[in-house]
């Protein structure tokens, strides 16, 4: 896990350092090689566009099933590099306890949480799109009321994806993608655990190639 943290803080300090270059933009032919940084550093020279998308994800809390709804907006430089804020909670919050096979109690689990995201896009053509998306995520886990729950603790996790996506038709995309999630400040008063394998399915609707058609 320590090294994960050092990955991700390393990878965020480069951040900073990319949008604060100054340096000259090089030129790059088909058959240059660059490594992810300076490709970074190289689209946040170019001018942004305005992104927002829907962020579903399928996990595990426990040995149960944990779907998790968000939405996220940012900025997408030259089809390479995003970043931005994103919302996600956990859908569905109640489950039944059984001691025995004999149901006790229902439980009333909530976990929502707002994240910093960054994405960067390694390969894409007009047919496809493969990514590298992290999130640092705060928020709060509790088991009953808001309101009144005693359990309700600040949580940080840090979540890393590898996503893919298909275009079958130029504004339209579907794919997949995998991950993890790793609590780096976890609820200690309700008996969960959130760390868990991340996947999801993925559409993706590109309202500007719809304008152009």
């Amino acid at each position: 896990m320590v090294r994960n943290i050092n990955l991700l803080i390393s990878f965020f300090i480069s951040l900073i350092v990319a949008t604060n270059s100054y340096s000259q933009k090089v030129e790059n032919t088909k058959n240059e090689d660059i490594d992810m940084f300076e490709s970074i550093n190289l689209s946040l020279q170019e001018k942004p566009k305005f992104y927002i998308g829907f962020d579903n994800k399928n996990s595990f809390i426990s040995n149960r099933s944990g779907w998790f709804i968000g939405a996220k907006v940012g900025l997408e430089y030259n089809k390479i590099f995003r970043y931005g804020i994103g919302f996600y909670g956990l859908y569905n919050k109640t489950y039944a306890k059984y001691i025995n096979g004999i149901k006790k109690s229902e439980e009333y689990l909530s976990f929502n949480y707002a994240s910093i995201f960054a994405e960067y896009i390694f390969k894409s053509s007009k047919k496809y799109e493969y990514s590298l998306p992290i999130n640092l995520g705060f928020g709060y886990s509790w088991l009953g009321d808001f309101q009144t729950s005693a359990e309700r603790q600040f949580v940080i996790l840090y979540e890393a994806q590898l996503n893919g996506l298909y275009y079958p038709i130029s504004f339209f995309g579907v794919g997949a993608g995998v991950g993890y999630r790793i609590m780096l400040l976890n609820n200690k008063k309700i008996d969960e655990q959130f760390s868990a394998p991340i996947y999801n399915i993925k559409f993706k609707i590109v309202f500007g190639e719809i304008f152009n058609l």
